[in-house]
């Protein structure tokens, strides 16, 4: 039911209604959390930040994405974690971070790298969502 929510609200972001996916995605967060489902509570807690990003709350999305990311740390998910420092970078551009764009999205390349090399995600990246996430910050790392 939850993950089901997860989707829901991760299509709204992607037709531009952010808005719309905040309340929804704070509530799965918190429900995940009460629930003790980390990694649920993690993804949901990234997929809040990138709405808050859309919508222009720089600051909310700043204070989700480092809680994310110490949660994302201690549980070694480094695909979550690399895909925080991505938006970070996609913050630190939209705040007029320069020095922040280039070394989010230089943590996030490496980060992908890593995850390229292991031992059946040699493929990993030729997912639309990691490809499109590995284009940009690979960009965003030379400048």
């Amino acid at each position: 039911m939850l993950a089901s929510k997860l989707n829901l609200a991760r299509v709204a972001v992607a037709e531009g209604r952010s808005a719309a996916a905040v309340g929804p995605l704070r509530e799965l967060t918190s429900e995940a959390d009460r629930k003790g489902m980390k990694y649920l509570q993690l993804v949901s807690s990234v997929d809040l930040a990138n709405a808050l990003i859309s919508g222009k709350d720089y600051a909310a999305a700043r204070q989700e994405l480092d809680r994310a990311l110490n949660t994302s740390e201690k549980l070694g998910t480094r695909e979550q974690t690399a895909r925080i420092h991505y938006l970070l970078g996609s913050l630190a551009s939209k705040t007029g971070d320069t020095a922040g764009v280039t070394a989010q999205y230089k943590q996030a390349t490496a980060l992908f790298d890593e995850m390229r090399k292991e031992q059946g995600a040699e493929h990993a990246l030729e997912r639309a969502d990691l490809k499109a996430m590995y284009s940009q910050a690979a960009e965003g790392a030379k400048s």
